[in-house]
C-alpha cells in the first residue's frame, strides 16, 4: 500500500522538560476541546505571526529614524555651508551641536 496522500499530517515529537507545563497544557487543550496537538499549532501559528508583525513594525521604525537622521545630516550641511569662513573648520560648532540635542 502507498502513501496515503490525503492525510498531511506530521508528527513531531517534543520534549517538555516540566511536567506541571505540560500538565497545565494538557488540561487547557481539553477545557477548550482542542488535542494537545491542536494547542501546539496554534500556538506556534500565533508566537509566528506575532514575531512577524514585530519585525515589520521594527523595520518601519528603522525607515522612520534613517529618514530622520538623513534628514537631520542634511539640514547640517546645508547650514554650515551658510556659515562665515571664520567658523568653518572649527571643532567648538560640532561640540555645541551636540549640546543642542
Amino acid at each position: 500500500m502507498g502513501l496515503n496522500k490525503k492525510r498531511k499530517d506530521i508528527v513531531v515529537c517534543i520534549r517538555i522538560p516540566d511536567p506541571e507545563t505540560w500538565y497545565k497544557a494538557k488540561k487547557y487543550a481539553s477545557e477548550k476541546g482542542y488535542t494537545l496537538g491542536a494547542l501546539v499549532c496554534n500556538a506556534l501559528k500565533e508566537y509566528i505571526e506575532k514575531e512577524d508583525k514585530i519585525i515589520r513594525l521594527l523595520q518601519e521604525i528603522k525607515n522612520i529614524l534613517e529618514t530622520r537622521e538623513y534628514t537631520a545630516a542634511k539640514t547640517a550641511i546645508i547650514q554650515e555651508k551658510n556659515l562665515p569662513e571664520y567658523i568653518e573648520g572649527n571643532p567648538w560648532i560640532d561640540v555645541l551641536k551636540r549640546r543642542r540635542r
